[in-house]
């Protein structure tokens, strides 16, 4: 064999290597994806199927953190067998799917929310979370979510009563005391009594609306002020409508009871409206919101119809 010859071997051998090593790259990256659902809707239908608790992981192409988590802590072997045992998991990325990501309240991201059977919805994490903390925290979703299979609790339905408004107040942004105007005295029985959900989060201010410039959302009628304000609201329903379909985060959170809150004893946090039924679970919400709203809760309006919606 001459040296020439050998030299277009060698080259030869180099170019297949070189090939070869091309695939290993994308194997890794599809094996990376094993543990994830392809979407949302099949992940839903397979958790509910399998009584197993639905993780979503809400992330975007922009963000820094989450490439981060994608090559520190999902390239993991580890995480990836975790993400498919006793959870079903899913990726969600916010800047392709946004009424989901509104749906869950994912403003900002990386961030995880967990489904438990039975409907209990609890926001996990936000922001990087590093490799060993997200295997425990898979774990315990696992673990959890047993007990969920075996029991799945609903919340206990009771009425919280039906004073007038009188005093009505709306406190401001990180539930602070920046009060609207106290309403007059109302006689309906819709949502926040039949004032505007609107004029009320964008001004703080308790406008009657319309009876014939209403929406119904989530089983409750709200009425608008103007066909503006109805507009606004059918654009970003879950930013307008008090949150827990009005009911206690307080209770809901101590008591697993759904108790509708009185708009008298109403808090914005995060731009999001809560009602109280008492000025002291709106007190003690004020010390700690996080604690009252990581936790999202399965209501339906069937389940409070006996109750004063507010």
């Amino acid at each position: 064999m001459g040296p020439q010859f050998r030299n277009v071997m060698l080259a030869g051998l180099s170019l297949v290597a070189s090939q070869l090593s091309i695939p290993s790259a994308e194997l890794i990256a599809a094996e990376s994806q094993a543990g994830w659902q392809a979407g949302y809707e099949e992940a839903q239908e397979t958790a509910t199927r399998a009584g197993l608790p639905l993780l979503i992981h809400f992330h975007a192409w922009y963000c820094g953190p989450c490439r981060q988590m994608d090559s520190q802590v999902f390239s993991d072997p580890d995480v990836q067998r975790a993400l498919q045992t006793g959870v079903i998991s899913v990726e969600v990325d916010v800047t392709k799917d946004p009424d989901l990501a509104a749906r869950y309240n994912a403003t900002t991201v990386p961030r995880d929310v967990v489904i438990y059977p039975g409907g209990l919805t609890e926001t996990l994490n936000i922001g990087f979370v590093p490799r060993g903390s997200y295997l425990s925290m898979l774990s315990s979703i696992a673990q959890r979510g047993e007990k969920f299979r075996v029991t799945q609790p609903r919340p206990e339905i009771a009425a919280a009563g039906t004073a007038r408004p009188e005093t009505a107040r709306a406190a401001g942004d990180q539930a602070g005391d920046t009060d609207a105007a106290s309403p007059p005295e109302s006689s309906g029985m819709l949502g926040l009594d039949g004032y505007c959900p609107v004029r009320l989060a964008q001004n703080r201010e308790w406008v009657k609306g319309k009876p014939e410039i209403c929406e119904e959302h989530r089983g409750v009628t709200y009425r608008f002020a103007s066909e503006a304000d109805r507009t606004a609201f059918r654009e970003r329903p879950a930013h307008f409508a008090p949150q827990n379909l009005g009911c206690d985060p307080v209770l809901l959170y101590s008591s697993q009871k759904a108790i509708s809150g009185r708009i008298e004893y109403g808090a914005f946090f995060d731009e999001r409206l809560y009602l109280f039924s008492s000025m002291d679970n709106k007190n003690e919400f004020k010390k700690n919101p996080l604690k009252f709203t990581r936790i999202q809760h399965a209501i339906r309006a069937e389940d409070v119809r006996d109750s004063r919606l507010q």
